[in-house]
């Protein structure tokens, strides 16, 4: 019934339009496809490709905002929207896709983004060691962001000017340690790191979620801990 050179067809389209509407939003790091399927990614900041604070929140509002507008695309991954139309699909029917898909960015963008923004405003300079990066985490920590949030994370850091911290957020305070080998039991959480990945994360030059998922950061305890340390803006 010609669906195979329908989907050739209509996909080479699809990508066209796609790379057409979204191509000039802040947020696209990535449009890519094959045949009919398509996959959008969001990135919180284009130039160094970092991440969203909270991973999975951009793909999964742009998912949500999009089923309201009457178009069903997938949530995925870390941060990627698929699409998969029907091989039947014709051009209008991606062009209505496509305009109700850049119209969820657009709203993800003005929900998300500003606060980003201002997380991007609170990096350090890629030049830092790790020592001054911790020292400069209190002066990056917003008490009007942390809600009552309470966590303990170690950082063990190794090669040359690393080391093992212990970050305390409590009754809206933040402090930095290096504590003892008794001292690291205190953390909930023990996040893992090459001293050059983790400043190069704390920088915005590396996301952070990349690094865990090609396993050049771990994290070993309590997952939610993590999370919102990422939230605060500090890893």
């Amino acid at each position: 019934d010609g669906l195979v050179a329908n989907a050739a067809d209509v996909g080479a389209y699809l990508l066209k339009r796609l790379h057409e509407e979204l191509d000039g939003f802040d947020s696209v790091g990535d449009v890519r496809g094959l045949g009919l399927m398509a996959g959008v990614e969001f990135v919180a900041d284009r130039d160094t490709k970092r991440g969203f604070s909270r991973p999975h929140s951009a793909c999964l509002h742009v998912e949500h905002g999009a089923w309201d507008r009457g178009l069903y695309c997938r949530a995925m991954g870390i941060e990627t929207v698929g699409l998969a139309p029907p091989l039947t699909v014709d051009r209008d029917c991606v062009d209505e896709m496509v305009a109700i898909l850049a119209e969820s960015v657009a709203a993800m963008e003005a929900d998300l983004l500003p606060a980003e923004g201002v997380k991007s405003q609170r990096l350090g300079d890629p030049a830092l060691s790790a020592s001054e990066v911790f020292e400069r985490m209190a002066e990056r920590f917003d008490p009007t962001d942390k809600g009552d949030v309470e966590l303990r994370a170690g950082f063990k850091l190794t090669g040359s000017g690393g080391g093992t911290w212990l970050v305390t957020v409590r009754d809206g305070k933040l402090e930095v340690s290096q504590p003892d080998d008794e001292g690291e039991t205190l953390a909930e959480v023990t996040i893992s790191a090459n001293v050059d990945d983790y400043v190069a994360i704390a920088n915005g030059q590396l996301d952070g979620a990349d690094a865990f998922s090609t396993n050049r950061l771990s994290i070993d305890g309590d997952l939610t801990k993590a999370v919102a340390l990422s939230q605060l803006g500090l890893m």
